[in-house]
């Protein structure tokens, strides 16, 4: 495969994700509800969404339906109020981008360290409580 496309797994994660904040995605906005994602979702989440605001060509995603949800996936984010991220003990180490939350008012992590969290000073005029759990350093 070519570097622009993503993986196979991650076509199914986004996929599976659009399914089903499809359903259930008025009581997560209404914050009826929060909204807990996998550490490992948030980087593909990051990685796509950055791909999809790309201006080369290598950032182009080819595929219209993959792009379609990845798209509501982006608007459904940027007004999601309230978001667990959940770190495995076995994942990487690499930085969790939250940047495409930016209406987050409750943030809450669980075994991810908060110098991990990257850009998380774009929350700073809308995060009223961020909540670490087991978050090591």
């Amino acid at each position: 495969r070519e570097c622009s496309m993503a993986s196979e797994s991650e076509d199914v994660a986004i996929r599976q994700i659009s399914a089903l904040l499809k359903d259930t995605g008025d009581q997560i906005t209404k914050n009826q509800s929060q909204l807990t994602l996998p550490r490992a979702y948030v980087s593909i989440l990051a990685k796509n969404f950055a791909r999809l605001d790309a201006k080369s060509s290598e950032g182009v995603i080819g595929d219209p339906y993959l792009r379609k949800e990845l798209i509501y996936l982006q608007g459904f984010f940027r007004c999601t109020p309230a978001l667990k991220i959940d770190g495995a003990p076995i994942e990487t180490e690499s930085d969790v981008i939250i940047s495409c939350f930016p209406a987050l008012q409750h943030l809450s992590v669980r075994k991810i360290p908060v110098e991990q969290l990257k850009v998380l000073e774009t929350l700073r005029e809308t995060l009223t409580r961020l909540s670490c759990q087991r978050s090591y350093t």
